[in-house]
């Protein structure tokens, strides 16, 4: 991969964030509600989603969270490039759109910004930042988020399925069918991640 490349696929991220076109205008999912940032942090894998250009080049897909003092969440994005096998970490943080009021604690309504470093020419960062939500969790087993970007009468859909481990077994995975049944979200799009 090239720098011409990377910056081709940087403005592709850009313009179209989510990847699944649909027609109309984007859904109306609730967030999740009453986030517990003490159970929620840690290292989560990507399982299952919907296909992504920024992470086509991508394999064992992770996202490390910690929390911080201030109730945002330094994150870290980890994956395997698949064609030299190399390790690439992407450092960023994740805060939260909706305030805390009344200690009803954080909405999954969620924005991540990203440190993006071409691994091919280290000298190319740009900051990257991605909305999203966070629609289901049992903060054990699975993690559901979910991005939506209005474009001209059509939308684009992401999902990303999280685990706490690369796999998850038949009984979590109709734990998370059921709950993108409830909102309304097509599994026909859902392509298993590779680790």
């Amino acid at each position: 991969m090239n720098a011409y490349i990377f910056a081709l696929l940087l403005l592709w991220g850009e313009i179209v964030v989510s990847q699944i076109p649909l027609p109309g205008s984007c859904p109306d999912i609730p967030p999740f509600k009453n986030l517990n940032l003490e159970k929620y942090p840690g290292n989560w894998y990507e399982v299952e989603k919907y296909f992504f250009a920024l992470e086509a080049s991508g394999t064992c897909i992770s996202v490390n969270y910690t929390a911080n003092h201030d109730g945002t969440l330094n994150t870290q994005i980890r994956f395997t490039e698949s064609v030299s096998g190399n390790k690439i970490a992407f450092p960023g943080k994740t805060i939260f759109l909706d305030p805390d009021t009344a200690g009803s604690g954080k909405t999954g309504n969620m924005q991540l910004t990203l440190s993006i470093i071409n691994p091919y020419y280290l000298q190319t960062e740009v900051q990257k930042t991605y909305i999203y939500k966070l629609i289901d969790t049992d903060y054990v087993n699975y993690a559901i988020k979910w991005s939506c970007l209005p474009l001209m009468g059509v939308h684009f859909e992401s999902v990303w399925i999280l685990a706490r481990d690369v796999t998850y077994p038949p009984e979590v995975k109709k734990l998370v069918r059921d709950s993108l049944a409830k909102s309304k979200i097509d599994t026909s799009f859902l392509q298993p991640s590779t680790c």
